[in-house]
């Protein structure tokens, strides 16, 4: 029965002249289809080897999954043998026109995102195995470099592993909808700037031969890598990347969404001080993200969407949000009111407490910077911490003239003399009569 209906497809196809369709089709899809993807193929098929290896930038191997997709999307089997058998049926262009249409539909909806890339990794399985969510993960950062000019490989390092918890993640999910809504629910960017390099493939506005190689996969004076830097842009709200956003649109060129971002304190270099930490994020009036690296490879993110303030109240917006990267992935919690930093009130703890729930919080730091506490009540050595400005420019400048500003009132206050003179000041007779010489000044000779 299998073979009949696929014959019965070849003669459809091979009876129905393209050229109606491809006059509904979009211009960019027809000229793609003729400059990139008929080859030497006959006049209705896409030829297979320049599909494959206009789709396989930056990420090997793509083009042939997305082939098989746009295959199983047009030619489902009916062998039993579910949708992963496989399809000996060549890609028409009607095939490709269609899959491109549905495509650049897709801009508005996530879910439907997720679900397709998804599929194009599970071979059109319900679920995705773990080796399929590596690579998707993966593939998503690569092509989410690749949308904003760069060319940029997972090196294998701690931060290799952080992706890897989510791979592994995905692989727990029972089938495509709870894949969707985990990842909505907490990284809900994780497809986004793969979705938009296909959108660039398709609209011929990608070229992969010009992407600039990043060889060096750490952020300019910053402990973060590119796949850590693109997790947390993935995780965090639109406040957090919204000036690369609006940089990208101003300027019309790609812009990753962490460009902005700017270290204010990072514990290797300034030292693990409660002193030094509040120095270098106070009066900084932007959202921060925070970075906490703990011992026994504990990883957690948090957000903040308020400045940092000593206070004896709970603090921070909507987009205020804390999540745990390693050894396991989630998000703890989210939404106002669970900032709080202490550390001149005695009747309230001291050091910096995550969390609404004063009894189960999310995660607190001791005002030593010395130990976190974390997940059920559990306790591990702090290791590093850095706090990064992710507002506009200007807002990174006011902070700097107002520590200008502070320096030099403290200079002022220095040299303000004290009233009256010395010699007539009760301090220096009572001093005097404490047995201590303050006329050091008088017994040098001239």
């Amino acid at each position: 029965m299998g073979q009949s209906q696929t014959s019965s497809r070849r003669r459809s196809d091979a009876d129905h002249h393209p050229k109606s369709l491809e006059a509904q089709a979009p211009p960019q899809v027809v000229n793609l289809l003729q400059r990139r993807l008929s080859g030497t193929s006959s006049q209705n098929n896409v030829d297979k080897e320049a599909f494959q290896t206009y789709f396989s930038n930056p990420v090997e191997g793509f083009g042939k999954l997305f082939y098989e997709h746009v295959n199983r999307q047009n030619h489902p089997t009916d062998t039993g043998e579910g949708d992963s058998a496989e399809i000996d049926v060549e890609v028409t262009k009607t095939d490709f026109i269609h899959t491109a249409k549905k495509l650049l539909s897709l801009s508005s909806s996530r879910s439907e995102q997720i679900k397709l890339y998804c599929s194009i990794y599970s071979a059109g399985e319900e679920k995705l195995n773990e080796q399929a969510s590596q690579q998707l993960i993966e593939a998503a950062f690569k092509m989410n470099m690749a949308s904003s000019g760069y060319m940029c490989n997972i090196t294998e390092d701690s931060h290799a592993n952080v992706l890897a918890k989510i791979a592994t993640k995905l692989s727990t999910c029972k089938d495509m909808n709870a894949i969707s809504n985990f990842i909505q629910n907490n990284c809900p960017e994780l497809l986004t700037g793969m979705h938009n390099w296909v959108l660039m493939l398709l609209n011929g506005e990608a070229d992969p031969g010009a992407l600039i190689p990043i060889i060096d996969t750490r952020i300019v004076g910053s402990n973060l890598s590119y796949p850590l830097a693109w997790l947390i842009s993935c995780c965090v709200p639109a406040t957090y990347t919204v000036e690369s956003t609006l940089k990208s649109t101003v300027d019309d060129s790609p812009q990753l969404q962490w460009d902005h971002w700017v270290t204010l304190y990072d514990s290797n270099s300034k030292g693990l001080s409660m002193n030094r930490f509040q120095h270098h994020i106070f009066n900084y009036r932007g959202p921060t993200i925070m970075v906490v690296t703990c011992s026994a490879g504990h990883l957690f993110v948090v957000a903040a969407d308020q400045e940092w303030r000593e206070s004896t109240k709970h603090w921070g917006g909507a987009s205020c949000c804390i999540f745990q990267l390693s050894p396991t992935f989630k998000l703890i919690e989210e939404g106002p009111d669970m900032m709080f930093i202490n550390e001149k009130s005695r009747n309230v703890p001291r050091g910096i407490t995550i969390g609404r729930n004063c009894k189960n919080l999310a995660l607190s730091i001791d005002s030593s910077l010395s130990t976190v506490t974390h997940t059920y009540g559990m306790q591990s050595d702090l290791i590093a911490l850095e706090v990064l400005a992710c507002g506009s420019s200007s807002t990174l400048s006011k902070q700097a003239k107002q520590k200008q500003w502070e320096l030099k009132e403290a200079h002022k206050q220095r040299r303000v003399p004290l009233p009256g003179k010395w010699e007539e000041n009760p301090d220096k007779y009572l001093l005097e009569m404490g047995g201590i010489n303050v006329s050091h000044a008088e017994q040098i000779p001239d």
